[in-house]
């Protein structure tokens, strides 16, 4: 999922082995004001496309509804970007790539 009002990038916990957990002070909410259970961070992430990887943060956090979600943070690192029905798009040093969404809109 894509939130361009998102602060931070999320992760839900699970996904990646808590080995690779940080500690973290951070206190996330939702949008409503409801308080989320950060488990930690992960601050040696790449996310790679096309041969293009970019370094990111994520915080994981226990009762997430979705898997991932991308925001502002990482989004200012492929602006300008476009979105469709196919994923999000943006063109980085003359060359097109597309991250493609894990389930249709």
């Amino acid at each position: 999922m894509i939130d361009s009002g998102a602060d931070h990038s999320v992760i839900r916990d699970g996904i990646f082995p808590t080995k690779y957990y940080e500690p973290t002070n951070e206190k996330l909410v939702t949008a409503n004001d409801s308080p989320l259970k950060v488990k930690g961070k992960l601050t040696k992430t790449l996310i790679c496309n096309d041969q293009l990887c970019f370094k990111h943060q994520f915080i994981i956090v226990h009762d997430l509804n979705t898997d991932v979600i991308l925001g502002i943070p990482f989004l200012t690192q492929i602006y300008p970007f476009w979105v469709d029905s196919n994923g999000l798009g943006t063109k980085i040093m003359g060359k097109r790539i597309l991250f493609k969404f894990i389930t249709p809109m």
